[in-house]
C-alpha cells in the first residue's frame, strides 16, 4: 500500500473527488473511502465515482466500513473499524479478491484482527493528530511491539509527517496512511508527493512494502 489517503470526514462530492484526484497524482497508492454514516445508496455512487479517479491513477481504492459497498462497487478491499462488521465475519462472506483491512488501536486488537482473518491491519494513533484530537497517541514503542506481534503488514496512522516517516518504518510500520498531510495542505498534490517521496528515500537502503493483497 505504501502511502494511503483516507478521505476526510464531511467533505461535499466536488472537493472529495478533487482531494482524492490530487492525492492519486500526487503518489497515493491506495485511497481509503471513509464517509462516517452515510448510508450504502450515497456511498456506493460515491465509491464508484472515486474509482474512475483511482482506476486512472493506478491507486487502489478501499471503501471504510461498508462490506456491501466495496463489493458492489469493485473496490480492491474493505476496511473495517469497531462499528463495522468483525473481521472473522467479513471474511467469511466476502470473496479472498477483496482485500479485508481492521482499524486497531493497541496489539491485543492487531493479534485478533491477524487470527480472525484479516489481510493487513492500521495501527494508530501512533503521534498527536489533528483529525483525532482526543485520543491518546500510541507512540513508536507500541509500533515496535505490534510489529513483534504480528505478521501481517502494519499501517502506521496519526500524526504521519515527512519528519517522521523514517522514524515510523523503523518502528516496524510496513506503510503509512494519513488523512490531515494531505486533506489539510496547500497543495494534496504536493503533500503526497513530499510523502511518497519521503517513503522512497526510506526504502532506498530498507526492506520493501508488503504485500496486502489476500493470499
Amino acid at each position: 500500500m505504501n502511502l494511503v489517503f483516507v478521505t476526510p470526514a464531511g467533505c461535499d462530492e466536488k472537493t472529495l473527488l478533487a482531494l482524492v484526484e490530487e492525492a492519486a497524482e500526487g503518489g497515493a497508492d491506495a485511497v481509503q473511502l471513509r464517509c462516517p454514516g452515510a448510508s450504502a445508496r450515497v456511498l456506493f455512487p460515491l465509491a464508484k465515482l472515486l474509482k474512475t479517479v483511482t482506476d486512472r491513477t493506478g491507486a487502489a481504492l478501499y471503501v471504510n466500513d461498508r462490506a456491501d459497498v466495496a463489493l458492489a462497487a469493485e473496490a480492491a478491499g474493505v476496511h473495517l473499524g469497531g462499528a463495522s462488521l468483525p473481521v472473522a465475519a467479513a471474511r467469511a462472506i466476502l470473496p479472498r479478491s477483496l482485500t479485508v483491512g481492521a482499524s486497531c488501536h493497541n496489539v491485543a486488537e492487531a493479534i485478533q484482527a491477524q487470527e480472525e482473518g484479516a489481510d493487513y491491519v492500521f495501527l494508530g494513533t501512533i503521534f498527536p493528530s489533528h483529525s483525532k484530537p482526543g485520543a491518546t497517541p500510541l507512540g513508536l514503542d507500541e509500533l515496535s511491539r505490534a510489529r513483534r506481534e504480528v505478521t501481517l503488514p502494519i499501517v502506521a496512522i496519526g500524526g504521519v509527517t515527512v519528519a517522521n516517516v523514517g522514524a515510523v518504518l523503523s518502528a516496524g510500520a510496513n506503510d503509512v496512511a494519513v488523512i490531515s498531510a494531505i486533506a489539510g495542505a496547500r497543495s494534496p498534490r504536493a503533500a503526497a508527493r513530499a510523502l511518497a517521496d519521503a517513503l522512497a528515500s526510506w526504502r532506498g537502503t530498507k526492506e520493501p512494502t508488503l504485500d496486502v493483497s489476500p493470499k
